[in-house]
């Protein structure tokens, strides 16, 4: 059986957050008795939360009895940063031996894509034997999108090409959703030097640089609990191109002493 744990920065998710569980507790209530997985722990890390999410979960967690439902604070922090916090948590907290049917879905907290997208992993065998690491990808030519987003496409197609031409990092989309191999998690989590939105490319990199197979899949970007959008995406564009700049130099430093 394939488990899956559930990593979700939250920044004022009170809008959402328990929608986002009921669908995932939901999945596993009514998947098909032959499905070869199921959503084990959801870790939310509250990440200078000011609304009262953190109570809501805290009161409704026991509802959802398929899921084990864990909570980390932050008292100020930012997306990459607790997404890390719960990445640790998870190596520190889980029992050895880990299987490598054992894997991390990196997700935001309004759920970026329908669940009918897991099916298209099964149907395809990418979760036992095809790839370590699975992106969610808005650059796949099968990508479905419900809008346009001319800035933010803007950027991801631009740090696709730094990605590219800096790192040989053929990815089109690093800021998507990620399934990652927990065994994958354990190797590389000591070495993670960034955070903020750079942290899913030293991620991708790193996991390459350790011989893993890395795949793009084709989503529906749906979004299934809707809240105004906490982007600004030309400041937070221009934003990653600096962080991805400051890592790289990072890399170039360190690579060579």
């Amino acid at each position: 059986m394939i488990t899956i744990d559930v990593v979700i920065p939250a920044y004022n998710e009170a809008l959402v957050i328990l929608k986002t569980l009921n669908e995932f507790d939901r999945f596993n209530n009514h998947r098909n008795i032959s499905s070869p997985f199921h959503f084990s722990r959801i870790i939310i890390v509250q990440n200078g939360t000011t609304d009262p999410s953190f109570e809501i979960v805290n009161q409704n967690a026991k509802k959802f009895k398929s899921l084990k439902i864990t909570q980390l604070c932050l008292l100020k922090a930012d997306k990459g940063a607790a997404q890390k916090t719960g990445l640790l948590w998870l190596v520190n907290k889980l029992p050895e031996p880990v299987s490598n049917l054992n894997w991390v879905y990196l997700c935001d907290a309004d759920l970026p894509f329908d669940f009918s997208e897991f099916y298209y992993l099964i149907q395809h065998n990418y979760l036992i034997h095809k790839c370590d690491v699975l992106i969610g990808s808005k650059g796949h030519l099968e990508s479905k999108k419900n809008s346009p987003e001319w800035v933010r496409d803007f950027f991801r197609k631009t740090l696709y090409f730094m990605r590219r031409f800096f790192l040989d990092l053929d990815i089109k989309d690093s800021q998507g959703s990620m399934l990652i191999r927990f065994t994958l998690i354990k190797k590389i989590m000591p070495q993670l030097k960034t955070s903020r939105f750079i942290l899913p490319t030293e991620l991708l990199w790193k996991s390459k640089n350790h011989g893993s197979i890395l795949c793009e899949i084709p989503v529906s970007y749906i979004k299934i609990n809707h809240r105004p959008s906490k982007i600004r995406p030309l400041q937070d564009g221009l934003r990653l191109i600096l962080d991805f700049f400051c890592f790289y130099l990072h890399v170039k430093i360190f690579s060579k002493s």
